[in-house]
């Protein structure tokens, strides 16, 4: 077997504050997601969306550009982002409730709304501790060499989740006016096949495109392998991103503990299998263990959504 203590031997968390600061990112994202898709107002998920778009851009550059006592770009544009996400959130807030404001609160209806987001919010802070260990595992055996070519990789791949995020916020007003369970199931799974299908035709793209960059030396042949390394992670980015449809199902039948559950799985999937596979196999071990939290954690989400 492997010990946790030589798999994580060399592993370094330099930079605290990142966490913090991506966490509160992804948790503003998923209120702020999770408000708005509820109001099934379409106007209004463009409208704040674009205001999104257009704060995280701006309060990025400017907080890289004037910077802070850190002098970390990363860290500067992480804290650009998360203030953008706050920022956006409180004019939500504001804009939405502002007509609704009492002095007092109804407890009943604080419970219920706690009840439904602190799932989602446990959920978002444990994709993060998905999305390091992967690397810090690749770093402590591989050297920062391996890191590179897996980091590339993944960079080429971005287009995909975001292409399921859009997917995902053009479907969602529709699928949450859907009042039939059933319904609403059988609708997501005709958009999850559409979706697929148009991630597996950018995934050949990607695939196409790096090796087009390989053949003209914009990349470096010390990254021959990263197209084949591209492709084999596809398998486990596009489950990943096929599961937030069914984190919109879960959301709409009002089972967040659901969500969390399988986050717990693909998590628990994810870290037994970097550790069983990264020593041996490196980036393709990465890239394996990405496809058999994915794959799981998707094919058990499938298996209760259409139980319920």
């Amino acid at each position: 077997g492997f010990k946790l203590k030589k798999a994580f031997a060399g592993i370094r968390y330099d930079h605290e504050a990142d966490f913090i600061h991506v966490g509160i990112e992804q948790n503003a994202q998923r209120f702020f997601a999770c408000s708005v898709f509820a109001r099934k107002h379409t106007a209004e998920i463009v409208a704040f969306t674009l205001i999104k778009f257009g704060l995280t851009a701006a309060l990025s550059l400017a907080v890289l550009y004037f910077g802070t006592a850190t002098q970390d770009s990363a860290a500067n544009r992480l804290l650009g982002t998360a203030a953008a996400e706050l920022t956006v959130l409180a004019i939500f807030v504001v804009a939405r409730t502002r007509q609704y404001l009492k002095p007092t609160i109804v407890r009943s209806i604080l419970i219920d709304h706690v009840r439904l987001a602190s799932p989602l919010i446990l959920s978002a802070l444990l994709g993060l501790l998905n999305a390091v260990i992967d690397r810090k595992l690749l770093e402590a055996h591989h050297g920062l060499g391996e890191l590179a070519g897996y980091n590339l990789a993944t960079q080429a791949l971005a287009p995909i989740p975001m292409l399921m995020a859009a997917v995902q916020l053009a479907w969602a007003p529709q699928l949450f006016a859907i009042t039939e369970r059933r319904t609403a199931f059988s609708s997501s799974l005709r958009v999850m096949y559409f979706s697929c299908a148009a991630m597996l035709g950018g995934t050949l793209a990607i695939y196409l495109s790096l090796h087009f960059a390989l053949s003209f030396g914009l990349i470096s042949a010390d990254y021959a392998h990263v197209p084949g390394l591209a492709l084999l992670l596809s398998a486990g980015v596009i489950p990943g991103a096929l599961m937030h449809l069914c984190s919109n199902l879960f959301l709409q039948y009002e089972r967040p503990a659901a969500q969390l559950l399988f986050s717990l799985v693909s998590l628990a999937l994810c870290w037994i299998s970097c550790i069983a596979l990264i020593p041996q196999f490196a980036a393709y071990g990465a890239a394996l263990a990405s496809i058999i939290a994915n794959l799981v954690s998707l094919a058990g989400a499938l298996f209760l959504l259409n139980r319920m």
